[in-house]
């Protein structure tokens, strides 16, 4: 099975809750824009906006639209960015050391991999999925699979040992 990395990370996002920011600041930034713009005076404070008349209320609507329109730009271009996982995944899996499933929380299930600087990535997978994560596994068959008391105490205190043909 071949990994289809912008599907892995959209769908990791939306299990995150990623996509939730974006059409709620839309939103809230077309409501006062359209009120400023139905408003007969639309144009008096531009480009002076301490023109003779000017309604500071709507000085403080355009902010406020011009700021939720720059929340959904960020959350536009963060949701297209791969994760951690998945950059480390697609673009150096020689650093993974170790690959388990943490299913402790009801809710969800992840994927965490540990990296060969003992830090370790996570990607959550929603509902437990065999096949994504056996192309996974497959992708790094130098790592250490599967979760035990034993491996995170290796890991914590050397992780490239975790890797099956390293002896030390």
């Amino acid at each position: 099975m071949e990994i289809d990395w912008k599907a892995l990370n959209r769908h990791h996002k939306v299990r995150c809750g990623a996509h939730l920011l974006g059409f709620p600041a839309l939103t809230l930034s077309l409501v006062p824009l359209i009120i400023v713009l139905l408003r007969p005076d639309v144009g008096r404070c531009w480009p002076d906006p301490c023109a003779a008349g000017c309604d500071p209320v709507r000085l403080l609507l355009l902010f406020v639209a011009g700021l939720c329109l720059v929340v959904v730009a960020l959350s536009l271009i963060w949701f297209a960015l791969p994760t951690r996982f998945v950059r480390v995944l697609r673009d150096s899996p020689e650093r993974v050391v170790w690959l388990y499933v943490d299913d402790t929380d009801r809710r969800s299930t992840a994927l965490v991999a540990g990296l060969d600087d003992g830090r370790g990535v996570r990607l959550e997978i929603g509902a437990f999925d065999r096949s994504l994560i056996d192309a996974i596994a497959a992708r790094v068959p130098h790592a250490s699979l599967g979760y035990s008391d034993q491996q995170l105490a290796i890991f914590a205190s050397a992780p490239r040992r975790l890797r099956p043909n390293t002896r030390t």
